[in-house]
């Protein structure tokens, strides 16, 4: 059955209710990059469970080789149709800009995206994205720049201002708000 953007075949699903069923509400982390200046650092991540472990069931999504943030639930290495489906199923899904944000977005999960050197609007526009990104900095988006097409992004920066410059407050309020949990009039 296909109730979003992106198919998920029901043996998935099935597959990922079995695993994690019974452990909802369930929140994935996509933390790893294969681009450096898309990493945001590991201890905010951890930082950043800490916060969210009374409320979640956090599963870590990544690929076989990625290194392991060890905060929650392990789901490296599996297919692309499982991670969709785990996706599907989550209440909300937090990643850098990668594959991720696109399924995530793909299965209509709110997925909020850590941004830097890649501006949102130029990247996806999907009601389901609630992008954070720091906002006082003259050279974020410095991916989008001349000359194309760029494989890596090279940061002009002594520091990668865009991705330290996102506190672990702002990305959990931008969870709050991507599940309708602010107190905003």
């Amino acid at each position: 059955m296909c109730s979003s953007d992106l198919w998920v075949t029901d043996r998935a699903k099935q597959k990922i209710k079995k695993r994690f069923g019974n452990k909802e509400p369930v929140i994935a982390f996509h933390w790893r990059a294969g681009w450096v200046n898309r990493k945001w650092p590991k201890e905010r991540w951890m930082q950043l469970a800490v916060r969210l472990r009374e409320e979640f069931h956090i599963v870590e999504v990544g690929g076989t080789e990625d290194e392991r943030l060890e905060v929650g639930e392990q789901f490296y290495g599996k297919l692309w149709e499982d991670v969709t489906a785990l996706y599907q199923m989550c209440k909300v899904v937090v990643c850098i800009d990668s594959v991720s944000l696109h399924i995530a977005t793909g299965v209509q999960t709110p997925t909020v995206c850590l941004f830097g050197t890649t501006k949102p609007e130029l990247v996806i526009e999907n009601k389901y994205l609630y992008p954070v990104t720091t906002d006082k900095l003259d050279c974020l988006g410095c991916h989008h720049e001349p000359p194309y097409p760029k494989i890596h992004s090279s940061c002009k920066q002594p520091q990668l201002y865009c991705m330290l410059g996102l506190s672990v407050c702002s990305v959990y309020d931008k969870i709050q708000e991507a599940l309708g949990k602010t107190d905003e009039v």
